[in-house]
């Protein structure tokens, strides 16, 4: 688990380190020190000449990455307030009920429908006189460097509060803010913390105590009460615990650090050494780093399983991942070696992480994954932006949804999502049979259906009390109804889509499980300006792509439908982007095409199939496969 990110560097007191690592983040080389001046690039440069480079649009995919949105932001150190685009994400957090934060350089995001759409707290320019804001300005010469939320203990509690930690690059002294959320969004006024260190990260062990790392001149901060800016205390060096025998004289000022993650009691600070605890931040031990050279980023998915990484771009831009199943006592060699340095990281399960990476100012960015506890990787999504950002949240007791970050070369920023299936059976888990529904081009003022079916895959009976549809949507259902699913049961659904309005249409239908929380079923349809019903029904109009039974256990029938002659494509994907299976290759007859694939051979999880067609490419199919 890992809440955050990040900033890196050091002191004069390795300055030999300290050329490093000031070109070891492209994205963000900065000022600090006891009082001195160390940085050339902060805040990170705006490039003069733009590398050749591309924006997705919202909603396109890409492998099993679905680019959400584009993110925008100004900056005041440029004339006027549209002048200077600075989105470059820093932190991602999520509280409870698909709330969450991302943070950029100099304001924060918000999200209330679980990632999906992201708002700026802090738009530019301000609101008018007459309408203030709730929400305290956060701009230059105040930047951003990592935010964490606090846990949530009661899933009814709604108060969201947010921890930042920033830079203040004219009094060169490091701040904590506080976000609350309770009916709207208030940046506290009162700074929390203010230090003349610069603060590279803050973490929340529980909903009790909150900790502030000034991880370039050793000082650990502490509050056990953030309504009082006294309470924050700074941690005593005499904290570190020595190993026996050890004969050197190394502390908390002799290292630096830049992320900090942990799960339950143990906290890792990854950086020049690793500062542990395994205590909740009582008493620390200081280690050797993973790498030979450093480390910047760190997650852990358990209190044994975790991943850290690193990068440098000088004298050569590289990148590294290392991994260890003892709570960090261990690490392995480099698991994985990129030409891009790896600027986060996110572990899921023990066998499950991402590694993300790049530079902004080349217009590149790649995310890696592993399946198998880091033995081998599988590069996921190739993009134009630098991903600086990963982080994940359980959907329901079905999925996980991992989320990337990052910066494009113009400092606009982006959004990608991808979804887990990871069920958790060890109580109810709610899915839809087929999960996504396309209804394709739909004539005007008529109404249209499709079937799904909801199922309970689960160990324990859970009930249906509710089923949300809109937007032209509608489902056969009464808010009256309520439907219990023993495991192993499934619940028949019929979805009807009506408008009179031509246009593109998608909706969330939402099934609301009394323990599995809610699942979602993605509905699409379109309405051309003069759309009729086809005179002969029986032959295609566009090409199109049936699979079913979807789950299945074993064997899936596939079907595509050409309008006339074409040259077809079919191959099925893992999630990893690994091809598995081309099913059809070659010129074929116009119609309707039936096949079957035989996945009795591979293991149970999510694949995808995705047709091509000559001047039309149908909308890529997901597969459930349970063994």
């Amino acid at each position: 688990m890992k809440h955050t990110r990040r900033i890196t560097r050091r002191t004069p007191l390795i300055a030999a380190v300290l050329a490093v690592l000031l070109c070891a983040s492209g994205s963000m080389a900065r000022t600090i020190g006891r009082g001195d001046v160390v940085s050339q690039e902060f805040p990170p440069p705006r490039l003069d000449v733009l590398p050749s480079f591309h924006v997705p649009q919202s909603g396109s995919l890409d492998e099993s990455w679905e680019f959400l949105q584009v993110l925008y932001d100004v900056d005041t150190l440029q004339s006027g307030w549209s002048s200077h685009l600075n989105a470059m994400p820093v932190s991602i957090a999520f509280t409870h009920e698909g709330r969450g934060f991302l943070a950029v350089l100099h304001t924060v995001f918000r999200t209330t429908d679980g990632g999906r759409t992201w708002r700026n707290l802090d738009p530019a320019p301000p609101p008018p006189a007459n309408r203030p804001s709730t929400f305290l300005t956060l701009r230059a010469p105040i930047f951003l460097g990592s935010a964490v939320a606090r846990p949530i203990t009661r899933p009814a509690y709604q108060l969201d509060t947010l921890l930042l930690a920033a830079y203040d690059t004219d009094q060169f002294r490091g701040r904590v803010r506080v976000i609350f959320f309770a009916g709207s969004v208030i940046l506290w006024p009162t700074v929390n913390l203010s230090t003349n260190h610069w603060l590279t990260d803050v973490y929340f062990p529980d909903s009790a105590n909150a900790f502030a790392m000034a991880g370039l001149d050793g000082r650990i901060y502490q509050n056990d009460t953030l309504s009082n800016p006294l309470s924050w205390g700074h941690l005593n060096p005499d904290k570190v615990l020595l190993q026996s025998g050890r004969n050197d004289s190394l502390t908390f000022t002799d290292t630096w650090i830049s992320d900090v993650a942990g799960v339950h009691n143990l906290i890792v600070a990854a950086g020049s050494h690793h500062w542990i605890s395994r205590d909740r931040g009582r008493w620390w031990r200081i280690t050797r780093a993973a790498d030979s050279l450093f480390d910047n980023v760190v997650s852990f998915c358990d209190t044994v399983h975790g991943i850290t990484g690193g990068g440098t771009i000088s004298p050569q831009t590289s990148g590294w991942v290392h991994v260890t199943s003892d709570g960090g006592r261990t690490w392995s060699g480099r698991v994985l070696s990129t030409v891009l340095p790896i600027r986060d990281v996110e572990m899921i399960t023990p066998e499950i992480a991402f590694a993300s990476g790049g530079r902004y100012t080349q217009g590149a960015g790649e995310i890696w994954q592993t399946t198998d506890g880091g033995q081998s990787w599988t590069r996921t999504l190739q993009t134009n932006a630098e991903i600086t950002v990963l982080g994940s949240r359980r959907v329901n007791g079905a999925y996980v949804d991992v989320f990337a970050a990052g910066v494009f070369p113009d400092f606009r920023g982006g959004v990608w999502r991808t979804r887990l299936f990871l069920p958790d059976t060890s109580d109810a888990v709610l899915i839809a049979d087929p999960d996504t529904l396309d209804f394709g081009m739909v004539p005007p003022s008529r109404n249209d259906t499709m079937h799904t079916a909801i199922r309970n895959i689960g160990s324990v009976i859970d009930t249906i009390t509710a089923i949300v549809a809109g937007g032209g949507f509608r489902v056969a259902w009464s808010v009256t109804d309520s439907v219990p699913l023993a495991p192993g049961e499934e619940l028949p659904l019929m979805v009807i889509f009506r408008s009179d309005t031509a246009g593109q249409f998608s909706r969330l239908v939402q099934v609301m499980g009394l323990r599995s929380g809610v699942l979602e079923i993605p509905c699409y349809a379109a309405i051309g300006a003069n759309s009729e019903p086809p005179s002969h029904p029986s032959v295609p109009t566009a090409p199109s792509l049936t699979v079913w039974p979807n789950p299945a256990n074993a064997v899936f029938q596939v079907r595509y439908d050409l309008p006339s002659p074409a040259r077809v494509t079919l191959h099925v994907y893992d999630v990893s982007g690994r091809l598995v299976q081309t099913l059809a290759d070659g010129l074929r007859a116009g119609g309707q095409h039936v096949l079957s694939w035989d996945a009795s051979g591979l293991a149970t999880g999510i694949y995808f199939a995705r047709p091509e067609t000559e001047g039309f490419s149908p909308r890529t199919q997901k597969l459930l496969l349970l063994r």
